[in-house]
């Protein structure tokens, strides 16, 4: 490289056609859709988080206030916004996503 005699000058011509043929075509190929996924589907809780969470709704329902200082029901001293973040993935599941046994609650 070195030093330029003149920086703002424009590149040769042969420069140029040089560069021109250099340029690689990137192919697409088309991907075919899979009809099942190859990975696990994750649970959003794990069965123990949801019967603690079953304890603590069966008890407060939505009052995670209340819920944060029940120090019988909430054991694992959990803070009001992570209850309130169960509490919204809990309450969003559907009875096929459940798998620990909870009574019936919402």
């Amino acid at each position: 490289m070195g030093l330029s005699a003149k920086p703002n000058q424009l590149p040769d011509e042969r420069e140029q056609k040089a560069r021109a043929d250099k340029v690689h075509v990137i192919e697409l190929f088309e991907i075919p859709d899979s009809d099942e996924p190859n990975y696990k589907a994750r649970f959003p809780l794990s069965k123990e988080d949801e019967k603690y969470m079953s304890a603590c709704v069966e008890k407060w329902d939505d009052d995670y206030g209340s819920m944060f200082r029940d120090t019988k029901v909430n054991y694992m001293q959990h803070t009001e916004a992570k209850l309130r973040k169960m509490g919204a993935v809990f309450l969003s599941l559907t009875l096929e996503q459940r798998r620990a046994d909870v009574s019936n609650t919402h």
